[in-house]
């Protein structure tokens, strides 16, 4: 049974930082020039959370870009939740089951389905989902 109720799945801030120790368990590295020790978080009211800034590459990051989800709408709390229904052993979950408890429309549960089966084809979510 998946946990629903979990605040990864319900809250934005809560499913980032789950991400982000998940992905960067060594340390935050920049996705674009490796460098570990010389990224900063930014802050403020321009910038949104969950936002580094690179001082090596002068390059800004989150922790989704170079995975699968880089560069998508849906909230990530949304992916989270569809990643666990998709790889949940005890239940076989199909898209039009996935699309009315993740809140997305049948046409977005059926591309995240397509993007998480990829990226589980390719090996990326096994280091670290």
């Amino acid at each position: 049974m998946i946990p629903l109720k979990d605040p990864i799945f319900r809250n934005e801030t809560r499913a980032r930082e789950y991400f982000e120790k998940l992905r960067w368990r060594d340390g935050r590295q920049c996705p674009h020039c490796g460098e570990g020790d010389k990224t900063v978080a930014l802050h403020g009211q321009s910038h949104r959370e969950g936002l580094y800034y690179c001082n090596n590459c002068k390059g800004q990051f989150t922790a989704t870009v170079g995975t699968p989800l880089e560069g998508s709408k849906v909230p990530l709390h949304k992916w989270l939740l569809a990643h666990r229904l998709l790889n949940d052993d005890a239940e076989n979950i199909s898209v039009s089951k996935m699309h009315r408890i993740v809140g997305v429309s049948y046409k977005t549960a059926w591309l995240m389905a397509q993007r998480l089966q990829a990226a589980a084809i390719l090996g990326f979510f096994t280091e670290f989902l």
